[in-house]
């Protein structure tokens, strides 16, 4: 993703929400208008989490899947990645 950010000119919240949860509260985090690779890295380090929206449009493969999966079902899917990833399991 940061390479992403590196070689595209993106904005942030068209293209992607950096944000932060604590205590179950959802609290954007304000970084710059444009994407940039040090600065989304840094809140990354400080635990924050990055929704990034349509990740196909920057890879070929990811295109590739969504495409296999719409065409069965004559419907649009929608992709989003999340960064970090953390699987969190329930006691």
């Amino acid at each position: 993703m940061l390479d992403v950010i590196e070689s595209h000119s993106l904005q942030t919240s068209m293209h992607m929400n950096v944000v932060n949860y604590k205590n179950g509260i959802k609290s954007t985090i304000q970084v710059g208008e444009i994407a940039d690779r040090s600065e989304i890295a840094g809140a990354l380090e400080n635990g924050a989490t990055v929704q990034f929206f349509q990740p196909q449009r920057y890879s070929d493969p990811l295109w590739t899947i969504q495409s296999a999966l719409e065409a069965p079902f004559s419907s649009f899917f929608r992709l989003y990645t999340f960064f970090p990833f953390v699987l969190k399991t329930c006691p």
